[in-house]
């Protein structure tokens, strides 16, 4: 009997039908044109591709990433709402999950390490948090993960 990974549900980061229109804020005063978001949601896109330390810095908040990209919490907030549908902190998790699952995969360099280190090495502060989180997004546990990618290296 062959085992393999159950295909784990990616996620796009950006909505292929994603165009926000200009909104009103509560004043009625026009918030950012969506050129200008889609020009700040692209420079968010770079740095957290770029830097993986970031992401999986259990401090790393909407404040730091808004310092990063020279902009705002409330237009950073916005912009990857506008272009994902989801909110900072999933937006984040899903991140530090997909490094998880690499690193889970990854038997030479994190073979030996316990479900906690690894949860705690890509942000979160602690493991129940990581399971939950990880069971989000990919339908299973990180231990079930972990071991149905050694028996597939087998």
């Amino acid at each position: 009997m062959t085992r393999y990974l159950p295909e784990v549900r990616e996620s796009t980061p950006v909505h292929p039908e994603a165009d926000p229109v200009e909104t009103k804020d509560a004043e009625g005063r026009a918030e950012t044109p969506p050129a200008q978001r889609r020009e700040l949601f692209d420079t968010i896109l770079r740095f957290m591709d770029e830097d993986r330390s970031l992401y999986c810095d259990p401090d790393f908040s909407l404040t730091r990433l808004a310092e990063l990209t020279d902009s705002n919490t409330k237009y950073v907030s916005q912009a990857i709402n506008d272009f994902t549908g989801k909110n900072f902190r999933t937006f984040i998790n899903e991140y530090r999950i997909r490094e998880a699952r690499r690193r889970l995969l990854d038997s030479e360099n994190f073979g030996n390490v316990t479900i906690q280190y690894m949860a705690e090495s890509v942000g979160f502060l602690s493991t129940s948090a990581f399971n939950m989180a990880f069971r989000k997004f990919t339908g299973m546990t990180p231990s079930l993960y972990q071991k149905l990618g050694r028996e597939m290296d087998q």
